[in-house]
């Protein structure tokens, strides 16, 4: 029980300090925006760094129409993309896990909510990059041909799914 309240004490500290490392500093966006290039290039070549899937996938995140076409020359609305999307938590895994949920919270609870909150902020806008860069991959898959379910699989395959870490690694590798 001891050791419990002790890891408890020091997750909260050490959540707090990841948070701050993180979310509040645009290199590390930049950074991350660049690793989910370079591990969607090894999935799909070269369609990962070409502006016009970026955009698509940008356009996607952010509710607009349009649509693309499939290698076999099927279009696929930006609608049954997101609703496939949706069905198949192409989105579920963002950066940060527990981190950026729990010490906006804390800060929030500390500050008042209607203070600036900049770990809130930070964590939105990695969730937002995370996200968009999840949807850049799966419409890519798509373009390529892949049914909706096979590109979700894809996309788990190629950028780290952070919701899908095991008790060891959530209780015991995130310190």
């Amino acid at each position: 029980d001891t050791l419990r309240t002790f890891l408890n004490k020091t997750d909260a500290i050490l959540n707090i300090y990841k948070g701050s490392l993180t979310g509040l500093f645009p290199a590390f966006h930049a950074r991350n925006i660049g690793s989910n290039r370079f591990l969607s290039f090894l999935g799909v070549g070269s369609s990962a760094l070409n502006p016009k899937s970026i955009k698509t996938g940008l356009d996607i995140k952010f509710g607009k129409k349009g649509f693309l076409t499939n290698r076999f020359g099927e279009k696929i609305t930006y609608d049954q993309i997101r609703e496939q999307a949706s069905k198949y938590q192409v989105t579920k895994g963002f950066y940060g896990g527990d981190v950026t949920e729990s010490v906006p919270k804390l800060i929030s609870e500390s500050l008042g909510k209607k203070s600036l909150n900049p770990l809130e902020w930070g964590r939105k806008v990695g969730q937002n990059i995370e996200q968009a860069d999840r949807l850049t991959l799966y419409s890519a898959f798509l373009q390529k041909g892949l049914d909706f379910k096979d590109a979700a699989k894809q996309v788990d395959k190629f950028l780290f799914d952070y919701s899908n870490l095991t008790n060891f690694e959530k209780s015991v590798m995130k310190r």
